[in-house]
């Protein structure tokens, strides 16, 4: 449209998927600013793995790290869930104070 800054986006998608291990359905971790907080350390995921993180704080955004580098972001009161390759490192790290996420992680049965 031609102003697109005042329209709402809004989605939703519901599939079933069959899973199996590695897998953890939610933790809940105080992500720190300071230093990196290991999610998934690239030998216990050796296949394609599922990664969702919520990010429950109200100002600060979380980085997500892969094999290092900080290549994602997740705003305040966001989620995000992505799919992660084979034996790849994740960490996450807030931004400039400590943030309460919530992440799980699974393997589908049949990808």
């Amino acid at each position: 449209t031609a102003n697109n800054s005042s329209e709402l986006f809004s989605f939703q998608l519901t599939k079933m998927l069959s899973i199996k291990n590695p897998s953890v359905q939610t933790f809940a971790v105080t992500v720190a600013h300071d230093a990196d907080t290991a999610v998934l350390d690239g030998t216990e995921n050796p296949e394609a793995t599922y990664l969702w993180v919520y990010n429950r704080d109200a100002t600060n955004y979380v980085k997500i790290e892969l094999a290092t580098a900080a290549v994602l972001r997740v705003g305040p009161g966001e989620a995000q869930l992505l799919c992660i390759e084979p034996a790849k490192a994740v960490d996450l790290r807030a931004d400039t104070a400590d943030c309460k996420v919530e992440y799980g992680y699974f393997t589908l049965d049949g990808y």
